[in-house]
């Protein structure tokens, strides 16, 4: 029989490295798993971060800065407007805010006052300036505001020829208005004619001559001088014809008349009637003057009429009405007997 062979010995440095060197890497693991990774496991060897005191040098001293000597502030001036102030009217004193109609009963100068209403209209307005321009009269025109929005070329050459301007509210409504819309149709209109003619209305003229509707009452609390008429062309009446408008005007005219035409709203005859109604107040012996002139003419007749005290002469007068400041006239002495 055969008998096995005999086993060597094995290298007692190889049996170490198979089994030692195993051991001791899982060894060293586990010390680094208890040291390193679970919290609490690693020896304390230095003190925590909260716990290191760290000396420092002190901050350097830094003197402090002197206090700042207060500067006097001066008094603010007192302002003297917060607005410019409105540039005082021309028209007479007795005719700022209120109605003028033309010369009274008692005006004996044989001028008239042409006015021309809801322009500025596009042919009409132009023609009858061509009309006036021919024939040297200045007149009066009592613009819209809407119209002067859709024409304000012709609105500025109604005040380059040299006639007068005048408020006639914004859409020439009749109805009745509260304050803030009566306002809003004067005041609109307004400065759209200071935006594009430069200048600034003083007269006012009710549409329809109505003076309850609103406008009116707010035109007369800013001082505009109510304009209405006292010799009524008809023009704005649709059958009336240029000879009808002529028949008018000549059959009433009078001293101090405040004529009312119209230059806008399409389809008038004054166009055609205006050249015959000039000749004919001509030959009547007419001339032709703006409305402040009118006002100023008929505010100086007036005047004439109210004599000073010093022009009365009271021996001229009844007893009972002698003046506050005379003394009665002496009773006569009684004859001797």
């Amino acid at each position: 029989m055969f008998s096995s062979p005999p086993r060597k010995r094995r290298n007692p440095w190889v049996t170490w490295s198979l089994y030692g060197l195993p051991a001791l890497g899982v060894a060293g693991g586990l010390w680094y798993l208890f040291t390193a990774v679970l919290p609490g496991s690693r020896p304390a060897t230095t003190a925590p971060p909260s716990q290191v005191v760290t000396t420092l040098p002190p901050p350097p001293v830094v003197p402090p800065k002197p206090a700042a000597t207060p500067k006097p502030v001066a008094a603010p001036t007192q302002k003297t407007a917060s607005a410019p102030a409105a540039p005082a009217s021309t028209l007479p004193l007795r005719y700022q805010g209120k109605t003028f109609k033309g010369g009274n009963a008692d005006f004996s100068q044989k001028v008239v006052a042409l006015t021309f209403d809801d322009g500025p209209w596009p042919v009409s307005t132009k023609a009858i300036l061509d009309i006036l321009r021919q024939n040297q009269i200045k007149a009066t025109f009592f613009c819209l505001g809407r119209s002067i929005q859709n024409n304000p070329e012709l609105l500025q050459a109604v005040a380059g020829e040299g006639h007068v301007i005048g408020n006639h509210t914004w859409s020439h409504t009749y109805n009745r208005l509260s304050p803030a819309a009566a306002k809003a149709e004067i005041e609109n209109t307004t400065l759209l004619i200071e935006q594009t003619a430069g200048i600034r209305p003083e007269l006012f003229r009710p549409p329809g001559g109505k003076l309850y509707t609103g406008p009116a009452a707010y035109a007369a609390s800013k001082k505009y001088g109510i304009i209405l008429w006292n010799v009524v062309s008809g023009d704005d009446v649709r059958s009336t014809t240029p000879q009808k408008e002529i028949k008018n005007v000549l059959d009433h005219v009078k001293p101090g008349a405040v004529i009312i035409m119209h230059d806008g709203g399409g389809h008038h005859p004054t166009v055609a009637a205006l050249p015959q109604i000039i000749a004919g107040l001509k030959q009547k012996g007419y001339g032709f003057v703006t409305v402040p002139e009118l006002m100023k003419l008929q505010d100086e007749a007036l005047a004439a009429l109210i004599k000073p005290r010093s022009q009365i002469n009271p021996n001229q007068l009844p007893a009972n009405q002698l003046p506050a400041n005379s003394a009665p006239a002496p009773a006569p002495a009684a004859a001797p007997q």
